[in-house]
């Protein structure tokens, strides 16, 4: 699929759930009345995502992506993000189950208002027993995911939607009261599993574990930034009575906010209409014992690729005016001979950037080590060698070399790491996009690509300071096993820092003169602006500019439409028999309501000692 389809698709998907909410009633998401504070969280919070709620009008009508959500013009994306919907209700042998888009649209105001999903682990257990014993003798296991919603305004069609859940239910669960830290509770028992429902203050908190609902009842009690009870006054003073004679052990720090690793997150948390968190060390922990189809334990493997330096993965979008920016980090510690050794430390400059012409529409790079990831995958393979069988990972050098004419060593500082892709032509031409390998040793990247596929040069010649090789892979067989086809012929331009790589040699053109030319590509000319006191060195970087794009070309995409006689896998090959595809929601847009509201988007990435970082935005 083409690179910006999937831009396109990824954008759309983000307007889906940003966006399918009604603007009325909206909350200020930094309202102290209606925020949920992810500190006050259970400490073995293994993961959360919170949707602080729908932002307000003004913040809404400033957006780039609200505004194009909105636009009349964008009416078949959203009618076919509702179609979706339906056809899945119409799915269903039972007529009753079946939503209606009135009912799609009035059920999704429901997210105007904060909401929290996550799972908490079972406290009481170690990582390779997650299995305790009910008070009798059937085995209990432990569902430790939460919601917590806050229902301010939304209580009669919270309640409508639950019934007609229910209703439509082909098996009800069984409903029972209960008391949970002394309030009233609703149990419902399945045919696989059991799940409590409680109402508080503001607040409808879920779970399929009693102590869970405790414990993040614990927290409530101070909400957000402020020191006010989240819980009504009249429910304070029986959680008081009720949670100290509870039977869930009371832990010392009881929030997450007083976890390690919750705390070094801090920096990349807050303030942003969505966030999220993962504790990867904990989960960690969890697959260590968990045995691989080998009979090994997944434990070994991640012992040597030292997955426990990864501590965890955080991240949050928030709005900018126009701007929806993304932040997300994977933090832990970088040191040599962690996982982090497969990212590369970065350049100030990024070598790439020289080939980037002024009528550039995408580009994008990133910077892996590999030698780290050489040295990673050898330690994984000697984990699984038994003593005394270590030398046999010396095969690998034997066959790398007989491979590559050089040793492993050799061909990996060849290259820089630096890999990514150009896309010079205004349409979505899969053909005209030129890919990139930073080069090290250009005399070792020549012999490495002479001696790798020999088999396949069908030309090599030099001009200008260049090394042009011609790829191919001789003709293959339809899947029809009819005839015969012209496999895809590969061009490659080595130049002293980089081999680029396209289907179209006449892509070249443009990045190689660009190369010769000291002129900044001006694209980056916002994204620097930005990156002014940021890190000195990036380890990838990207923009899109849309304004360039030529939208109207998504229409002839290839791939964008598969029919019953001809699936997707054989689209490559025509078919005059195959009636042609139905209309889809991008035959029917107008391309230009893209270009009203989509500007720019930037992204990149550094490393640090804390971490992977990456940020960006769209505009």
């Amino acid at each position: 699929m083409n690179l910006f389809r999937r831009a396109l698709l990824f954008c759309a998907s983000l307007l889906m759930s940003l966006v399918a909410v009604s603007p009325m009633l909206a909350q200020s998401p930094t309202s102290p009345a209606s925020s949920i504070d992810p500190a006050r969280l259970p400490q073995h919070t293994l993961f959360y995502v919170l949707w602080r709620g729908a932002p307000s009008t003004s913040v809404r009508s400033a957006n780039s992506l609200y505004a194009l959500w909105d636009d009349p013009s964008f009416a078949p994306a959203r009618n076919a993000l509702f179609d979706s919907f339906m056809s899945e209700s119409r799915k269903s042998s039972d007529a009753k189950s079946q939503l209606t888009r009135e009912e799609i649209s009035e059920y999704a105001t429901l997210l105007d208002n904060p909401l929290a999903i996550g799972f908490v682990s079972d406290p009481s257990k170690t990582p390779s027993k997650s299995v305790s014993l009910k008070a009798g003798t059937d085995a209990h296991k432990w569902n430790g995911i939460f919601s917590i919603y806050d229902r301010s305004g939304k209580e009669n069609l919270l309640a409508k939607a639950v019934l007609r859940m229910r209703a439509n239910e082909k098996e009800p669960a069984k409903l029972s009261p209960t008391t949970i830290a002394g309030l009233p509770a609703l149990k419902m028992e399945g045919k696989t599993e059991t799940n409590y429902w409680l109402e508080t203050g503001h607040f409808v908190v879920s779970s399929g574990e009693v102590s869970v609902i405790e414990q993040i009842l614990r927290g409530m009690r101070v909400g957000g930034p402020s020191t006010a009870s989240l819980i009504g006054a009249n429910d304070v003073a029986a959680l008081e009575k009720a949670l100290a004679d509870t039977k869930t052990p009371v832990p010392s720090s009881p929030f997450l906010g007083g976890v390690p690793v919750f705390k070094e997150a801090n920096s990349v948390l807050g303030a942003g209409v969505v966030e999220y968190f993962v504790n990867i060390s904990d989960i960690a922990k969890l697959a260590d014992d968990i045995p691989t189809p080998a009979g090994f334990r997944a434990g070994t493997a991640l012992d040597a690729m030292n997955v426990k330096a990864m501590h965890s993965i955080v991240g949050r979008v928030f709005l900018e005016g126009a701007r929806t920016r993304f932040q997300t980090a994977v933090l832990g510690d970088t040191s040599e001979g962690t996982i982090f050794d497969i990212w590369g430390a970065g350049q100030a400059k990024p070598a790439s950037i020289a080939y980037i012409p002024q009528d550039a529409v995408s580009y994008r790079e990133f910077q892996v080590n590999l030698p780290g990831i050489y040295a990673l995958a050898m330690r994984v393979a000697k984990s699984f060698l038994a003593k005394g069988d270590q030398d046999k990972t010396d095969m690998f050098e034997s066959i790398g070399r007989a491979k590559l004419g050089m040793s492993t060593s050799e061909a990996l500082h060849a290259l820089t790491g630096e890999v990514g892709y150009l896309q010079s032509d205004f349409s979505s031409d899969f053909s005209k996009s030129t890919f990139f390998l930073g080069v090290n040793n250009r005399d070792n990247a020549l012999k490495l690509i002479r001696h790798a596929f020999v088999e396949n040069i069908t030309a090599d010649t030099d001009f200008d300071g260049v090394t042009f090789f011609m790829l191919s892979s001789g003709n293959t067989r339809t899947p029809s096993g009819q005839g015969n086809y012209e496999a895809p012929k590969y061009h490659l331009a080595v130049t002293d820092d980089m081999i680029l790589v396209s289907t179209n040699k006449a892509a070249f053109r443009t990045p190689l003169a660009k190369k010769k030319s000291p002129a900044q590509p001006s694209q980056l000319a916002p994204f620097f602006a930005a990156h002014s006191g940021g890190p000195a060195a990036v380890n990838g970087l990207s923009f899109v500019d849309f304004q360039k794009f030529d939208w109207q070309s998504l229409k002839s995409l290839p791939f964008q439409q598969t029919t019953a006689t001809k699936p997707a896998a054989k689209g490559m090959f025509p078919d005059k028999s195959t009636p042609p595809p139905q209309k889809t929601w991008l035959d029917e847009i107008d391309p230009k309501v893209f270009s009203r509201h989509l500007h720019l988007s930037y992204g990149y990435s550094w490393k640090d000692a804390n971490g992977i970082h990456l940020e960006g935005w769209i505009d």
